[in-house]
């Protein structure tokens, strides 16, 4: 009998103490003591899926899209034609765009849900946070060192929606509760940023120079031999180097003109532009 009662005892300190209630200090310590962790944690604000090399592929993307008119030559059918036939020549028309995109995901918005109006987040004397309600002042829970609520164990017994109070969370920089919504659009989930260079003419820097040492240099597409198509090249003082990866093309053409629509793609490591409009390559210039 008396093991019983032990047993009943220790069960019972147990179920109603939470070993990992934290503190706000405990989540702000979690979290290095930056709010902005904490929010990209998670994932409530905009942000790059990957931040670092080598995964940027995954957020990062530079392209270029070439339009270029040309007098349409005698003789063969067009739809036989490449830009190889006419890249030599002198153009009608040409535009040539050095694009780079950033893609930013955001997967959770924070959300005041009414439920919550019901409930105070108390500080105890042993630091640990704990969901009270206003009026009849019972605890149903604590939050963890993310700041995730976490429910009291004694108090499981299937009355509480636990599908809503696993998406609470408490923001130890604000003191408040907010509720983790998805958000299910995905063209709100996903937005980006675009910065842009005319290829034809762009201020540059090579890998680890800074912005006082900024040059001029261009992409140009032309014929090399044992290439199957005019590549992209990096031109500068006069030394080009092939850069593009790979490309995506069309052609229309009237009875007098032929027009090559050109998408590009670049390695995004070894390429891309920055919000000043200054093209960065990712090599030094002793590499180039």
């Amino acid at each position: 009998m008396k093991r019983i009662l032990l047993s009943v005892l220790c069960l019972s300190v147990f179920l109603s103490t939470q070993t990992y209630a934290a503190s706000s200090e405990r989540i702000k310590e979690f979290f290095k003591n930056s709010h902005e962790e904490f929010i990209d944690y998670h994932w409530l604000r905009p942000i790059e899926l990957y931040r670092e090399a080598p995964y940027y592929n995954s957020s990062h993307f530079t392209t270029s899209h070439l339009v270029v008119t040309y007098p349409k030559k005698a003789g063969p059918i067009p739809i036989f034609e490449t830009l190889s036939d006419y890249v030599d020549d002198v153009p009608l028309h040409k535009k040539h765009d050095l694009n780079f995109r950033i893609i930013h995901y955001q997967s959770y918005k924070m959300v005041d849900d009414k439920r919550l109006e019901q409930y105070d987040v108390i500080e105890q004397d042993d630091h640990e946070l704990r969901v009270v309600h206003k009026l009849h002042r019972f605890t149903i829970g604590t939050f963890d060192k993310t700041g995730q609520f976490d429910v009291l164990n004694w108090n499981t017994n299937g009355q509480m929606d636990l599908q809503f109070w696993n998406k609470v969370h408490f923001d130890p920089w604000t003191q408040s509760m907010f509720f983790k919504l998805f958000i299910s659009d995905d063209n709100e989930r996903q937005t980006h940023v675009d910065y842009n260079a005319n290829a034809d003419q762009f201020p540059f820097l090579f890998k680890g120079e800074d912005s006082s040492e900024v040059r001029m240099a261009q992409l140009d597409v032309v014929n090399i031999p044992g290439f199957k198509n005019p590549a992209v090249v990096f031109v500068y003082t006069g030394k080009m180097r092939p850069i593009a990866k790979e490309q995506d093309s069309k052609i229309t053409w009237t009875d007098d003109t032929i027009t090559f629509d050109v998408w590009y793609r670049f390695d995004e490591q070894k390429l891309w532009v920055d919000n000043q409009g200054i093209v960065h390559l990712g090599l030094t210039s002793s590499e180039y």
